[in-house]
Order: structure tokens, then sequence, then C-alpha cells
């Protein structure tokens, strides 16, 4: 659940990944041009703090709780850039990364897991890029590491096919 900690951090943390974004007053670090990224995740702790980092970085988050709604919001948006986790209820990631191919080719996609064993998770990832995610991160990452793959995905470096 996310919460202020000591030192004005804003804290995510499920019982099984978390996330710290600092709060400094005046501290927004910028990617490039506005970009309007859709976050999917069922963990609604998750989707609050990468739309707090997105949103500090000066873009503009949309979150979705699962794939279905991922799905419908890109029928109705244009969105420049999504990050799906691989593991949601209503529709995996997998499916919803192939389904938001189909919907808006091009757009680039960022899957991200911390679900299930080591090797099936990273399994899990390779798959995601081979079906349409043109980068993968490992959760628990650093919202550094995020916004160096939404900079990357941004600007073309790994699309995903089209």
């Amino acid at each position: 659940m996310p919460g202020q900690s000591s030192g004005g951090s804003l804290v995510a943390d499920n019982g099984e990944h978390s996330l710290t974004l600092d709060q400094t007053p005046g501290d927004r670090t910028m990617v490039g041009d506005k970009a309007r990224i859709l976050v999917v995740d069922d963990d609604a702790g998750m989707r609050r703090s990468l739309a707090e980092i997105l949103t500090r970085a000066g873009h503009e988050a949309i979150p979705a709780v699962g794939g279905a709604e991922a799905c419908r919001i890109c029928r109705e948006v244009k969105v420049d850039l999504a990050i799906v986790d691989l593991f949601m209820p209503d529709k995996d990631g997998i499916e919803t990364i192939m389904e938001l191919r189909a919907l808006a080719r091009g757009m680039p996609i960022i899957a991200m897991s911390g679900g299930g064993a080591d090797e099936a998770r990273l399994d899990l990832l390779n798959a995601a890029e081979l079906l349409g995610a043109g980068l993968s991160l490992e959760k628990p990452f650093s919202p550094t590491e995020m916004l160096e793959a939404v900079r990357k995905a941004l600007r073309g470096g790994t699309p995903g096919p089209a």
C-alpha cells in the first residue's frame, strides 16, 4: 500500500514488490517530450507509483486495472507507450500485449513482471519481447530503471514488431 515514509519518499509495497520515489520538492526528471503512457497492472499500489513516477517525469499516465480495460482504453484514446504487467487475473499480460499490438501497430510496449519462479518469470519476459514488447523489466526495479526504459521505448530504441 502506498504511503509516506520518513525522508519524503512515496512507497508502494504489496508485500512482494516495492518502489520508492523520492519526493524532494522541485526534483523533476524530464524524459523528452510529454507522452501518453498506459500503465497496466492489477496491483493498485504499483499503478499509483508508476503513474507518479511518469507524471513527475512530464508524462501523462493512464492507469488500467487489467488487460481488458487497457484494450478498451487503447481503442478510445491514442496512447504513445504501454507498460504491461504479465501476471493479471482478467487477461494475462502476453494476451494483452498481443491485442495492444494489433490495436496500435508500432506503439512501443514495455513488459514487466515480478510473479512466478525466477526461471519462469524470465521465460515469460522473453516471450513477451518475442510477441510484441520491445523491452522488459523484472520487478522490483527502480524509478530510474523504469524511466530509462521509457526513454528508450519512446525514442524508438526497441519498439517491438509493427
